[in-house]
């Protein structure tokens, strides 16, 4: 890794992408650039050649497995007037510059303060300061294409090939802190038990987090050659980043079913290996609503207007719902209750009842909720409805107070796994059907 000069000690010039931008409760803006550097173009000119193609049962693409990114909190007014207009589409050259150079500066306009990760089998991260320069006409990106699924017939052809029938029998919220990451138990048509994941994030506080060695050695007990599929609801880093923490590989070799990538580096890289060594389902943008629906299982992708900014990605996310006999469970990753409507056919009203909701992201404020519970604190006895949170260490207050007044009005009975797991030691909250 020292290598690659990722955590320079003086003053670096590194290229940069904007891939996320996502509006805090506190009127600020959290930005996600992907990073490269000439020595990691050099290492994905190699993961996109030819010859890698021709080669891979011979090769280890583990060592390609990799993500370098920087998150940034700004104020509404600021991303507005400096970030939004240049940063949308586009590589920028910025500067890193450690702490004690950034002391010794003189001209501190137009500095940030950001921290910079990079990943690959464990999160390494290091607080920089960041100045960002002009557009880089240079760079030279792969232009490998991914395939993608086009149509919901397409979609439901493929699915069933994989899916066949899912029984559903415990859905596990994993609690790996500020992240993401669910595990669903399911017997097939033939009473065949499998696994498949829904997220696979983790936490990126790893320096905040006393539980943080907790969240790794949960990745590490898990053998990962169980699963057969992994759905990815949207490609923010805390639903993600497990992936790098399977040392086996084993990942790379089962169907991923996930949103299109294209803005990104680190995305399009763990997506270019699995359609290599297993089978890649990226379902075009242009897609919304009710993708894929078996006797147990719809999936639908969020309804994210297309005016939203490129960076924008929770919208337009998928989402899971299960029903076996009158129970049902609703995860919608961090997709917005505006952008999840379709699911009202499914009730012929203005409201969606549930057994389980899986609260979507991390309990943030999200406007327009008409989920309710189907067996209501209020009203119902010892079997209630419930609402889970992921939660943990994060600096942008979630779960919100407000989220948890509403959950709690409406009759849900609020599970968090930064409390329940704690509380009785437990490595994730089951739903058992």
């Amino acid at each position: 890794m020292d290598q690659l000069n990722l955590f320079p000690n003086m003053n670096t010039e590194v290229f940069s992408k904007l891939t996320s931008a996502e509006l805090l409760e506190k009127n600020k803006y959290l930005l996600t650039f992907d990073l490269t550097n000439e020595l990691l173009i050099k290492k994905d000119k190699v993961l996109y050649s030819e010859e890698f193609v021709e080669c891979i049962n011979e090769m280890d693409f583990k060592d390609y497995v990799f993500a370098y990114f920087l998150k940034l909190e700004i104020s509404v007014e600021t991303y507005l007037a400096s970030f939004k207009p240049i940063h949308d589409e586009g590589t920028y050259h910025c500067t890193l510059i450690p702490l004690d150079e950034y002391k010794q500066m003189v001209h501190k306009d137009d500095c940030y303060k950001a921290t910079v990760y990079y990943v690959e089998g464990s999160i390494k991260q290091k607080v920089y300061y960041i100045k960002w320069s002009n557009k880089c006409e240079s760079i030279r990106e792969s232009h490998v294409e991914l395939p993608l699924v086009s149509s919901k017939k397409e979609m439901s052809t493929l699915l069933n090939g994989v899916l066949e029938e899912v029984n559903i029998k415990a859905f596990h919220v994993l609690d790996v802190g500020q992240g993401s990451s669910n595990i669903i138990n399911y017997e097939n048509g033939e009473g065949e038990e499998k696994y498949l994941f829904y997220d696979i994030g983790i936490s990126l506080h790893s320096t905040r987090d006393p539980d943080y060695s907790r969240y790794m050695g949960l990745y590490e007990s898990i053998s990962f050659d169980i699963f057969n599929t992994l759905i990815i609801s949207h490609w923010h880093e805390d639903h993600f980043l497990g992936i790098f923490l399977d040392q086996s590989g084993e990942l790379f070799k089962k169907t991923w079913v996930v949103t299109e990538c294209s803005g990104t580096w680190n995305a399009k890289r763990l997506c270019y290996i699995n359609s290599l060594c297993g089978n890649l389902m990226m379902i075009d943008n242009g897609l919304t609503g009710l993708l894929y629906e078996n006797t147990n299982l719809s999936i639908y992708k969020g309804e994210q207007p297309k005016k939203k900014s490129i960076g924008y990605r929770n919208g337009s996310g998928l989402y899971l719902y299960f029903k076996k006999g009158s129970d049902n469970l609703l995860a919608l990753g961090d997709v917005p209750y505006d952008y999840a409507q379709s699911l009202l056919t499914k009730s012929n009203s203005r409201s969606l009842k549930v057994d389980t909701l899986i609260v979507p992201n991390h309990g943030s404020i999200l406007q327009g909720n008409f989920i309710e519970p189907r067996l209501s604190m209020k009203t119902a006895g010892f079997d209630i409805s419930n609402a889970v949170i992921s939660a943990g260490v994060t600096s942008s207050q979630h779960p919100n107070y407000e989220t948890l007044s509403e959950l709690f009005a409406k009759g849900f009975n609020t599970l968090r796994t930064d409390v329940e797991c704690k509380v009785f030691n437990e490595k994730d909250i089951t739903i058992e059907f």
